[in-house]
């Protein structure tokens, strides 16, 4: 099934897909920069020694393609391996960077097939080792996997019902170091793996993120439910002032007042409002991007000072840039996410390139894999 320049080859009805992939974010992919892309598929189920592979079930390929996606990770050393975790319809994971995706069952033990995954932390130390912030059973909870994702157990869950984990981290250098955030705006932390947990502090309204650098646990951002933004504080008068409020720096950038909208959908899950993100080159945590309906802005200094970076769209048409992604092989090559559409620049943002992919309903977000940089994920839906 061949592939056109830009596009999609199916053999489905072009007006019935197209309807059917508005409905939700779908995963899509590419291999070339963005050149081509296809659709997120079902894997083969595993086959018995004395029997043929069978195809995957219709039930398996509709509930993939009728999945919400809300997280996209990449294996830190295996370019091979991706997961990305949904609504209501589990984790999924992918050993061939992409192409096709299995459905992890683990119902007897920790993970059930219809889980909320909020969050997916792989230690970079010891891949092997996997946590999930998941919504199941009425509750937010840890899971943890040292089988590289294979089972998992329950490690943590929230004391108050209805009460999700929207956002979950791992020490870079620790595996057993591993802080998550609550709906009910807890930052809590263990040390040992998850056999005991510590409340590091309450913040005013609920986690809604966390933006850590790779390589430094102590470099990390944290989003909150009331439009709030904090870095560690690094001279704290008091241990309870250990992370200081810098929503008003970064209010100084294209975001302006960063905005948050909660919902509850069997838990808590927080969404950005107006398409808001920040990311930071791979290679340089110093080096911010902000993104919202007034467009794009770049920090040189770690979100101290913003200057604006102009794109293709005149100003005051509402440019809602949803997305912004840096290419791991130069950092002058930038993917944006605006109006539905993929634009590109190589420069750093003094010139800009559309790249048109026909038969979407419009893109919503960008990943760059950072392995394989030639390999794009992209969730698209309106």
């Amino acid at each position: 099934m061949a592939l056109g320049i830009g596009g999609f080859g199916n053999d489905r009805n072009p007006e019935t897909q197209k309807a059917e992939d508005n409905r939700i974010p779908l995963l899509i992919r590419s291999r070339d920069q963005g050149q081509t892309w296809s659709y997120a598929r079902a894997a083969q189920p595993t086959a018995k020694k004395s029997s043929p592979a069978p195809s995957p079930t219709p039930s398996d390929l509709a509930l993939l393609r009728a999945t919400q996606i809300i997280d996209v990770i990449f294996h830190p050393s295996d370019p091979s391996i991706v997961f990305i975790g949904t609504k209501d319809a589990g984790l999924w994971k992918s050993a061939d960077a992409g192409s096709q995706w299995r459905h992890t069952l683990d119902d007897p033990n920790g993970l059930r097939a219809t889980s909320t995954v909020y969050r997916i932390a792989i230690s970079p130390s010891r891949p092997g080792i996997v946590y999930l912030a998941v919504f199941q059973n009425h509750r937010g909870r840890v899971l943890k996997s040292i089988d590289a994702g294979q089972t998992f157990r329950e490690v943590f869950f929230t004391p108050a019902p209805e009460v999700g984990i929207p956002a979950l981290a791992v020490d870079p250098h620790d595996s057993d170091h591993v802080r998550i955030g609550t709906g009910q705006g807890g930052l809590i932390e263990t040390a040992d793996g998850g056999s005991t947990w510590a409340t590091e502090k309450w913040f005013g309204g609920a986690i809604t993120n966390f933006f850590m650098a790779p390589d430094d646990f102590d470099q990390m951002y944290i989003t909150t439910a009331e439009g709030k933004i904090f870095e560690p504080n690094d001279q704290p008068d008091k241990p309870e002032e250990k992370w200081k409020d810098v929503t008003t720096t970064f209010a100084k950038s294209a975001m302006g007042r960063p905005r948050v909208q909660y919902s509850l959908f069997g838990g808590a899950s927080i969404t950005p409002a107006t398409g808001q993100r920040i990311i930071a080159d791979p290679d340089d945590f110093t080096s911010l991007y902000t993104t919202s309906a007034n467009g794009i802005s770049h920090s040189a200094d770690a979100g101290k000072t913003w200057k604006t970076i102009d794109t293709l769209i005149p100003p005051g048409t509402s440019p809602d840039v949803r997305d912004i992604a840096v290419s791991p092989r130069d950092s002058s090559s930038l993917f944006a996410v605006a109006n539905g559409q993929l634009h590109e620049t190589k420069d750093g943002g003094k010139t800009w390139a559309h790249k048109q992919i026909p038969g979407i309903p419009g893109l919503r977000r960008i990943f760059v894999h950072p392995l394989q940089p030639d390999i794009f994920f992209a969730l698209v839906g309106e």
